[in-house]
């Protein structure tokens, strides 16, 4: 607990990245790596995601028997017939 003749400051603690210079008195840094890690952490997510929808829904409306664009030539179908 910080007493109340003491302040309190942010860590800076230095950040490892590809690059980093100094503007000011401010150090910036170009692609941190933790940022890199989450980026690559979290495309890996997305694309396991995706492809467990394109295998296990896509697939299974396939094996009852939707084939895939028959849903979108129907609707085409049925909008053509009504204009």
């Amino acid at each position: 607990m910080v007493g109340l003749d003491q302040e309190m400051h942010a860590s800076r603690k230095a950040v490892r990245s590809l690059a980093s210079f100094r503007v000011g008195r401010q150090m910036l840094s170009l692609l941190p790596f933790r940022g890199l890690a989450y980026g690559a952490a979290s495309s890996a997510t997305l694309f396991a995601v995706l492809l467990g929808i394109d295998r296990f829904v896509l697939g299974s409306l396939e094996r009852v028997g939707w084939p895939a664009g028959q849903l979108l030539a129907r609707d085409s179908k049925l909008v053509e017939e009504n204009h």
